[in-house]
């Protein structure tokens, strides 16, 4: 995976945006950080072992849902902080499943969000105890 992975930093007007890891060929972003505010990663979310599954991703696309890593790359590029970027990735419609983890900088920001195409599934917010 060396070969084809890197680390990218999204600039605009010459400010950093944010960081992400990224592999060749791939626009969308499934690791990134918006430095001192918060981080996102996406993991699988398995669907039933269905053809639907895949026909219901491809339609939902068409359809003009967000696929989950355009999504965390459009949350990275918009959101300033940890209440900004949780708020969009629990409740904006997408195309697929997926486990979304988001952490930020003060006592009390991480959450694991288990998402649904239409919203939030499960929700998990981790504490200091």
């Amino acid at each position: 995976m060396r070969n084809v992975t890197y680390r990218a930093k999204y600039k605009k007007n010459g400010k950093l945006l944010f960081n992400a890891d990224m592999f060749a060929g791939i626009l969308g972003v499934y690791t990134g950080e918006k430095p001192g505010a918060f981080s996102i990663s996406e993991n699988l979310r398995k669907h039933k072992k269905e053809a639907v599954g895949l026909i219901e991703n491809l339609a939902m696309i068409v359809s003009g849902y967000n696929e989950i890593s355009w999504l965390i790359r459009k949350t990275l590029t918009e959101c300033d902080d940890y209440d900004c970027a949780t708020q969009r990735l629990r409740s904006s419609p997408i195309n697929s499943l997926g486990y979304i983890i988001v952490a930020g900088t003060k006592e009390g920001e991480a959450t694991v969000i288990a998402r649904d195409r239409l919203g939030t599934a499960h929700e998990e917010s981790l504490n200091v105890t």
